[in-house]
C-alpha cells in the first residue's frame, strides 16, 4: 500500500506543479491582455475627447445649391502632432467606433504594439505603410489596425457583410488642413 501511495505521489504532485504553473501563466496572459484592451480603450477615448469634433448634419456646406464633401469630424491636428510627430491624419468611419490617429515610422514594426504616446501595448496604433506617401499620394495607401476582439480598432469590421463593406465610405482627414480623402475598404 505505501509503494503505490509513493508511486502516485510521484506521479500527481508533477503533474499538479506542471498543471498549476500552465494555469498561472494562461490567467496572467488574459489578465494583460484585459489590461492592455481598457488601457487603450481609455487612451483613445482621452484622444478622440481631446482633439475632434464631431459636426452636426445641418452644419453641411452648401455653395450654389451643390453639397461641398466635408469631413464629418473636425480634428486639431496641432494638438495631435504636440503629442506625436508621426501622426499623418485620422481615420473615421461613421458608424462604427473607428475613429481613430493614423501615424507612420520608418518601419512596419513601430507602431504594431506602441500606443501613440510610445508605451507597449498589444493593441498598437492605426498606421500607414512605410512605404506610402505620407500626402497619401501613393496609387494605394495601405493602413493597418488590428481586429480587435473587443470589437475596438478593426473589430468590428468582421460583422459588415462584402457589400456592405464595399459601399462604405472612409473619411480620412489629413495634412493638419482638414482636407478630405474618401477611401474604399
Amino acid at each position: 500500500e505505501s509503494i503505490f501511495f509513493m508511486q502516485y505521489s510521484e506521479i500527481v504532485t508533477p503533474s499538479f506543479a506542471a498543471f498549476s504553473l500552465i494555469f498561472s501563466f494562461s490567467l496572467y496572459q488574459i489578465i494583460s491582455t484585459i489590461c492592455h484592451y481598457s488601457e487603450s480603450e481609455e487612451t483613445y477615448k482621452d484622444i478622440v475627447a481631446n482633439v475632434v469634433t464631431i459636426k452636426d448634419a445641418d452644419d453641411i456646406n452648401e455653395q450654389e445649391g451643390e453639397k461641398i464633401e466635408q469631413a464629418p469630424i473636425t480634428v486639431d491636428f496641432n494638438a495631435l502632432l504636440s503629442q506625436n510627430k508621426d501622426v499623418v491624419g485620422w481615420l473615421y468611419c461613421e458608424n462604427t467606433p473607428v475613429n481613430y490617429p493614423i501615424v507612420q515610422s520608418d518601419d512596419n514594426d513601430y507602431y504594431l504594439r506602441r500606443m501613440l504616446n510610445g508605451k507597449y501595448n498589444i493593441a498598437g496604433t492605426v498606421f500607414m505603410d512605410y512605404r506610402c506617401h505620407s500626402d497619401y499620394s501613393s496609387l494605394n495607401t495601405i493602413i493597418y489596425g488590428h481586429n480587435m476582439k473587443n470589437d475596438s480598432m478593426f473589430g468590428t469590421f468582421t460583422d459588415y457583410n462584402d457589400d456592405a463593406l464595399r459601399e462604405a465610405t472612409v473619411q480620412v482627414t489629413e495634412d493638419r488642413d482638414s482636407v478630405v480623402t474618401s477611401i474604399e475598404i
